[in-house]
């Protein structure tokens, strides 16, 4: 009762198999655990009880199961970004003008006396 196929699959159940196993050997000695997730950041390393995928090339080290066991969070699609409608006239505050800042009265530099008077007498 040999068939031609029986290899082909032996091996696709043995494969599947292998599927439900660690996904390496440090997975299996830390699967028990509790799960701790550590990642590089600037100032040092940063740890978390779930993994993050947004940083899962920056993974340190992991205590429990491995990250890819988790389910991968949908990606949020941006908005699109659109300008405002063009404005059909000219927005400007009026210029403003320069004023003293001290009011002066007319007077010459002699005091109080009139232009053309002499006070020296």
């Amino acid at each position: 009762m040999y068939n031609k196929t029986m290899p082909a699959v032996s091996f696709a159940f043995l494969l599947g198999l292998g599927g439900c196993g660690f996904v390496d050997g440090y997975e299996e000695a830390v699967y028990d655990e509790k799960p701790v997730y550590c990642y590089q950041s600037l100032g040092g390393v940063q740890c978390s009880a779930e993994p993050v995928n947004a940083d899962k090339r920056r993974l340190v080290n992991y205590y429990g199961p491995h990250p890819s066991r988790y389910e991968v969070p949908k990606t949020i699609k941006a908005p699109e970004l659109k300008a405002p409608p063009p404005v059909p006239f000219w927005v400007r505050d009026a210029e403003p003008v320069p004023k003293p800042a001290v009011k002066t009265a007319d007077k010459t530099a002699a005091g109080n006396a009139e232009p053309g008077e002499d006070k020296s007498q």
